[in-house]
């Protein structure tokens, strides 16, 4: 962890935020970059980390996206705290350096990123891109905002970030709890067959 996070240019009490998707329209980090910007200052030493690159077969717009990423950067005066760190296979022990992970994509379905960042006990702060799963609970698990709204984000990122460090791995635990619940494959599974049980049951005595 601390190997990673002084790769990354984290120091002192600065914290690491961590993005994983890769660089699309999709995944919106444009949002990102800009909600960053505007939840500024953060502790001296904090870097926003982006893993992942276009695709190897990516297309001529998501390169073009890319370098608009990469100038929105520039144009901000955040070429020190922002980080594209590109594609990685080390980003299991990214997200246990990292202190927060932030998902900003404009629409997909459930996001892997999402359940492995939760599973790793990290404070989360994403988009509505998907819905707001059932059982969510603002604030104690994390928090979802609307997606394609730095201003909404950037509220979000600058409430995390001056949390205490206690409340923030309160969090953590929270949504990894939440993420053994809803995303477990095994309990996934057992509360597919139970249902599917009832409904066969059901269906039985119809007849």
């Amino acid at each position: 962890s601390r190997r990673l996070r002084q790769e990354f240019g984290v120091g002192g009490q600065g914290q690491l935020w961590v993005n994983v998707g890769r660089l699309d329209p999709q995944k919106d980090q444009l949002t990102l970059i800009r909600a960053w910007s505007r939840a500024r200052p953060f502790p001296e030493g904090s870097r926003l980390v982006l893993v992942g690159n276009v695709t190897a077969i990516g297309t001529a717009n998501a390169e073009r996206y890319a370098d608009t990423l990469q100038a929105e950067v520039g144009r901000l005066g955040l070429q020190d705290e922002v980080v594209f760190a590109g594609w990685r296979n080390d980003v299991a022990a990214i997200l246990h350096a990292g202190d927060f992970y932030v998902h900003s994509a404009s629409w997909e379905g459930l996001p892997l990123a999402m359940c492995e960042a939760l599973a790793a006990r990290k404070a989360f702060i994403g988009t509505d891109c998907f819905g707001i799963p059932e059982g969510w609970r603002q604030e104690e698990m994390g928090w979802f905002v609307p997606k394609e709204d730095p201003a909404a984000l950037g509220a979000a990122l600058k409430l995390a970030a001056n949390l205490p460090p206690g409340k923030r791995r309160q969090i953590g635990n929270q949504g990894r709890q939440f993420a053994e619940t809803h995303f477990d494959i095994a309990v996934v599974a057992d509360q597919f067959v139970a249902r599917a049980s009832r409904f066969l049951v059901r269906g039985h005595g119809a007849g």
